[in-house]
């Protein structure tokens, strides 16, 4: 997808992409770090829906798999237009190495509807295991606009030194009109445009992405007004509408990659799953367990082919034994025995980061 296509040239967007084109990030992130930055330089502007008004403040998540993408460049940038303690280049560091995360929680929720901005960097095993620990819930992770992404622009072996001037002085003068309204109001056909599409929206029957899918009609108001801004017309057209509709849709697309691989709304099965096999295995010790025996403790959780899988990437990473068993008859089957590897704290994600990547 050709995000530059959406912003005209010399808007800041636009300058902010090609000020970023040097850099083996995806071009989804250098355009939605772009949005991102626009809407936490217009202050407390907000789009004036009737008793529910949307701010142009939101969350963004910048995902890829570990190394892939240089995505920490787009928050180093970010920080340096705007400032914002809330911008982070990882994910766990901003909801602290515990894992509570309590402080980033009530940051994000108590800041929502405010004037509160978060853009960090994530992968999505860090991802689906904070779903897991409830510190990304459903409803904190409707708030989130996440940018999942593993393509780069292109190969760079060696990064060019900044031949374009930062576009300070473009986000200035796309801004500067802002602070003297305090909202964004949509022409007739916009609003059309977003009726349309608001009764039309398809509801994921996922109980975890419906909850995601719940404020995408905020998210969708937040990127048109955004754009908004960037063109420097300080009312939504329905143009803006219309690329939001499309934008969002590939956000979609990312998301449901994100989280409906391994299902997350049945409370964390594939996690229950390795931990009863872990259980299992440290209980029966050296005489090892049956195949079909853990298959019987684990099957409400994962099905049989998950189970292969599981159990096989559990082999991998030497955390069970797998022994063949011939009997007398010729026919044969495995057996399971512990070894040092199986106590380890961090067994379940050592396994998800194997396999994740299966379910893409």
């Amino acid at each position: 997808m050709n995000f530059k296509s959406y912003v005209p040239q010399n808007t800041f967007i636009r300058s902010y992409m090609e000020y970023t084109d040097g850099v083996e990030t995806p071009q989804s992130f250098d355009f939605f770090t772009g949005l991102w930055i626009v809407g936490a330089s217009c202050g407390n502007l907000y789009i004036n829906r009737p008793r529910h008004p949307v701010p142009l403040n939101h969350y963004t998540i910048l995902c890829s798999n570990s190394g892939h993408t240089r995505r920490e460049y787009n928050v180093r940038c970010a920080k340096r237009f705007t400032g914002k303690v809330h911008v982070h280049e990882e994910y766990e560091h901003y909801i602290g190495k515990d894992k509570s995360g309590k402080d980033a929680v009530d940051y994000c929720n108590n800041g929502y509807n405010h004037d509160h901005m978060l853009l960090v960097t994530t992968t999505p095993v860090k991802l689906f295991n904070d779903c897991h620990a409830g510190v990304t819930a459903p409803d904190l992770a409707s708030k989130c606009i996440f940018v999942y992404d593993d393509e780069r622009k292109r190969a760079i072996a060696w990064p060019r030194e900044d031949i374009i001037e930062l576009p300070e002085a473009v986000l200035h003068r796309t801004t500067r009109d802002t602070k003297e309204i305090n909202q964004l109001e949509i022409n007739d056909t916009a609003l059309r445009s977003y009726s349309s599409w608001y009764r039309k929206r398809y509801i994921s029957r996922d109980p975890f992405l419906s909850v995601l899918e719940s404020r995408d009609d905020e998210h969708l108001l937040r990127i048109a007004g955004i754009l908004c801004v960037n063109d420097g017309i300080l009312e939504i057209q329905g143009s803006h509408i219309s690329k939001a509709i499309r934008l969002l849709n590939v956000l979609k697309d990312g998301r449901d990659r994100l989280f409906s691989g391994i299902d997350l709304g049945s409370g964390g099965r594939i996690v229950e799953a390795i931990e009863k096999v872990r259980k299992k295995i440290i209980a029966v010790g050296a005489d090892g367990v049956r195949d079909r025996d853990i298959y019987r403790d684990v099957r409400t959780n994962v099905s049989l082919a998950e189970y292969r899988l599981l159990m096989r990437i559990m082999h991998e990473v030497d955390i069970v034994e797998k022994v063949q068993v011939t009997k007398s008859n010729g026919r044969s089957y495995n057996i399971y025995r512990p070894t040092s590897g199986v106590v380890k704290e961090a067994v379940a994600s050592e396994v998800l980061a194997r396999l994740v990547p299966h379910q893409y």
